[in-house]
């Protein structure tokens, strides 16, 4: 489907218009430089003003500059509108697709799968986590059954109800339809990299592991998310971790475990 913006438009020909002025402004500035450094060599530099005109020529040159300047912004400022003027917008999956206007003659789009999709949203804090073709495992709540099938689509563009600092987006992916029928209930799991710890076990970018009945003291990296801490470098599956250290502990304090 292609797709035509009218206020894409206005801005492009409003930008076409500020390109055509810092073109002009770099013809005029072009002359003055052409100018100063013709009376500049009329000069010699025992001649009175010679040195002026130096300065006359040097603040040209820099004029000239910055009006190519200008040029370049506009013209990249152009470009990048021209390109979001007319769009193309590729179906993740085969369907139907329906078109309806509102009042106000905006179009609504919708696509019906041919084949059964997973449908759900993501939220704005977890979207840097996923990208299109990860793996998903997908159970539904009311039969057990289980799918591990792959991100077909996901939304750059927030859905119609994301609210003010909470934005969801849009995602879709194939299910057999052998397993699940549609409006069913399912729970989604998107494996991710790193070991997930609680956010409470780190201190300072360290935290305390037990090694022989031993705290360990050992850095660590990673980043936060929804109070957990999940760790890029530092940690392996399977060490164990203090969840609260306090602030008496320290390395190679011996330390009582319950499991």
């Amino acid at each position: 489907m292609t797709t035509f913006s009218e206020s894409y438009e206005e801005q492009a020909t409003e930008a076409r218009q500020a390109l055509a002025k810092a073109q002009r402004q770099v013809n005029q500035q072009q002359q003055a430089v052409e100018q100063a450094q013709r009376q500049l060599a009329q000069l010699s530099r025992e001649d009175e003003g010679y040195t002026e005109m130096q300065t006359q020529v040097t603040t040209a040159r820099n004029q000239l500059e910055d009006a190519r300047g200008e040029v370049t912004d506009a013209q990249n400022k152009l470009n990048t509108l021209n390109g979001r003027v007319n769009g193309t917008v590729t179906a993740p999956f085969a369907g139907t697709v329906t078109v309806e206007y509102d009042k106000t003659g905006q179009p609504s789009v919708t696509l019906s799968s041919d084949d059964l999709q997973l449908s759900t949203q993501l939220s704005e804090y977890d979207y840097p986590k996923v990208k299109v073709g990860q793996e998903l495992k997908v159970t539904a709540l009311a039969t057990k059954h289980e799918q591990t099938t792959n991100l077909g689509y996901l939304a750059n563009t927030p859905a119609q109800n994301s609210k003010a600092n909470d934005s969801k987006y849009e995602l879709t992916a194939p299910l057999d339809g052998t397993k699940f029928m549609a409006g069913q209930t399912l729970n989604v799991m998107i494996t991710q990299t790193g070991v997930q710890i609680p956010q409470s076990s780190v201190k300072a970018g360290h935290v305390y592991v037990v090694e022989a009945g031993k705290a360990k003291r050992v850095a660590v990296t990673g980043t936060k998310s929804n109070g957990s801490f999940i760790v890029k470098s530092g940690l392996n599956k399977g060490q164990r971790v203090i969840v609260d250290p306090d602030k008496g502990l320290k390395d190679g304090k011996t330390v009582e475990t319950n499991d």
